[in-house]
């Protein structure tokens, strides 16, 4: 016999009251470091590899960001006046404080540095100033690629591409250059597809390539060189080889002939979100023009890491606005992007700050928050940002930006730099987040 209990009038009011509570909805942004202002120089430090409560990165696009241990580590970009960094720094989440990391001297921008010999830690070697770069972490180690910067040649090599191919590992502060030609000469692809690695393989030069990483593997696709391409390559962080997958070394046309059709292909372009998903890789939007924001894109792909096939995704509703230079990151099992030069009204191109989410379940896009060409609000400037939840009212939001050092640590994303302007003019070097988790009570 079931039993049955009566609940008390305190009881029911508290219940009343609970089923009645409304909660605002996640994004909130919070700003936690760095300053309002555009095109600062930052302030470096004294000392390298110790951290400087005064001490920030210079403002930047195009650099490089990831997330480990608590800790936001960021590389390369070029200013508003197009000098090419060469520093590494780290943020420590829960002191606040930036550090300096790895540097051959004190003089950060458009600089060339000894390489060292190749597959030979050291902490005296280092990559060249460069922008236009991607990155993903595998255990203690960051691995980059190419970009557009300074080889061993000097200031010949400063607007030109470069796929040299780099890892810092963490733990021991150190770079290994593990493959790539370091002058002009990696203009060339070496290889050809579907063949064996022989250790001399390396994809094309190229800026603005794509990186995503599955299990021990990274996988590179796109970019600028040349010309925009289209290939993709695989990186076998254990047999350190490369393997030339699918696409073509240079302009590549789209081919969706049907699902899992060995064919498939997306289009040749740079400045795509490329993110991994388990054992598949999504890649949306970019341009298959160089440099330009002409032919911008706002199709959704999906390669599929365990068959080798490429799809395109039809959503159920509607995709975000064409755009390109777009961050993207994946979060429990989603899909979120993020600003980028859009043209909505299909002509007008402008600098946004939506935050979108794709649920590959349900196959839909949702808009989480941001307008197009906002100016950004800096509410309040909160470096508990890790612990306390903001209040109800809270407004902050980053101005729209494009060439953002984006990372993600679980479901928090982090925001550093970018420019809020077509015309790659107005540099920022603030740091943002938000916690995709986060509810807010507002009564």
């Amino acid at each position: 016999m079931k039993k049955i209990y009566k609940a008390s009038l305190p009881l029911l009011l508290i219940l009343t009251q609970l089923a009645n509570t409304a909660y605002a909805q996640y994004p909130f942004w919070r700003w936690i470091a760095g300053p309002k202002t555009t095109n600062g120089t930052g302030i470096y430090p004294t000392a390298v590899g110790v951290g400087d409560n005064n001490a920030y990165p210079g403002a930047r696009i195009g650099g490089t960001a990831q997330f480990k241990d608590n800790k936001l580590y960021i590389f390369g970009g070029h200013n508003s006046t197009s000098n090419r960094f060469a520093d590494l720094w780290s943020y420590d989440i829960n002191s606040q404080v930036w550090t300096l990391l790895n540097a051959a001297s004190n003089t950060y921008a458009n600089t060339t540095v000894p390489y060292g010999v190749s597959k030979t830690p050291n902490t005296n070697i280092r990559p060249g100033g460069r922008s236009g770069i991607n990155s993903v972490v595998i255990g203690d180690d960051i691995y980059t690629f190419g970009g557009q910067g300074y080889g061993t040649d000097g200031t010949s090599l400063g607007s030109g591409k470069l796929n040299d191919f780099w890892k810092y590992n963490i733990t021991s502060n150190t770079w290994t250059l593990l493959r790539g030609v370091l002058t002009n000469a990696g203009a060339t692809v070496i290889g050809s597809k579907g063949s064996v690695d022989d250790g001399s393989f390396a994809p094309r030069s190229r800026s603005n390539a794509c990186l995503a990483a599955v299990g021990t593997d990274i996988y590179l696709f796109g970019g600028e060189g040349t010309g925009v391409t289209g290939d993709l390559w695989k990186w076998d962080t254990l047999t350190s080889k490369w393997l030339w997958l699918t696409g073509e070394n240079g302009a590549t046309t789209a081919v969706n002939v049907g699902l899992n059709d060995p064919t498939n292909t997306p289009s040749a372009r740079q400045g795509s979100a490329f993110v991994a998903i388990g054992t598949k890789i999504y890649l949306f939007g970019g341009t298959t023009n160089a440099n330009t924001e002409t032919n911008m894109q706002n199709d959704l792909w999906v390669y599929d890491t365990a068959t080798g096939f490429w799809n395109l995704i039809t959503p159920s509703n509607a995709a975000p606005p064409i755009r390109k230079d777009v961050q993207g990151w994946a979060a429990g099992g989603n899909l979120y992007i993020f600003g980028g030069v859009s043209r909505a009204d299909g002509t007008t191109s402008k600098v946004v700050n939506d935050l979108w989410k794709y649920d590959p379940v349900a196959n839909s896009w949702t808009k989480l928050k941001g307008e197009a060409a906002p100016a950004g609000t800096y509410a309040v400037e909160d470096y508990t940002a890790a612990t306390v939840a903001p209040a109800a009212s809270n407004t902050s939001i980053p101005a729209g930006r494009v060439g953002i050092l984006a990372a993600s640590n679980g479901n928090k994303l982090y925001l550093f730099g970018g420019d809020r302007t077509t015309a790659w003019t107005q540099r920022y070097s603030d740091l943002w987040t938000t916690d995709l988790d986060e509810t807010v009570l507002l009564w």
